[in-house]
């Protein structure tokens, strides 16, 4: 049985709204079939998507969807759909119980920029059963995800 990898996409461009349209699709496809689906342009995908939801035009034309990969994000097969709808693109994918967290951005004149956190970086926040906290550089939270979103922002500025 995989572990299961989730991504956050976003897309801007003129033809987000087809794209949209396909992601739909796709969502239907999942929910009849209970299989992964990938678009038909992609001949041979790298990872199917399941569980295709919150499918979402914003007021200035971006997409936003949320999908799941198995084991890890699809890269390869984001870039084919950025490209075949002329679109930038970015990817935030997790799955932590195999060290995987990171931020993939694209854009079809300058190619794709991936940035993740190692196992040591993400080993870097505790957790304390006793207080049920997350301990990051001195800071508390009960979420360890703020503190991987800061570890990763700041990894970005650095690249």
């Amino acid at each position: 049985m995989p572990n299961w990898c989730y991504n956050y996409a976003s897309f801007s461009g003129e033809r987000t709204k087809e794209l949209a349209d396909l992601l739909k699709e796709g969502a239907d496809y999942n929910q009849e079939f209970h299989q992964g689906w990938a678009p038909k342009f992609i001949p041979d995908p790298d990872r199917y998507l399941f569980d295709i939801s919150n499918i979402e035009l914003t007021p200035d034309g971006n997409l936003r969807v949320r999908f799941e990969t198995k084991w890890a994000p699809s890269l390869t097969d984001f870039d084919q759909i950025c490209n075949h709808f002329n679109l930038s693109g970015e990817l935030e994918y997790e799955e932590l119980a195999m060290g995987i967290y990171g931020k993939y951005t694209y854009d079809p004149e300058l190619g794709g920029k991936d940035v993740y956190l190692d196992g040591a970086e993400i080993d870097s926040i505790e957790y304390n059963e006793e207080t049920d906290m997350y301990y990051y550089n001195g800071q508390e939270s009960e979420s360890q995800y703020e503190f991987l979103s800061d570890i990763l922002d700041a990894k970005i500025r650095q690249s």
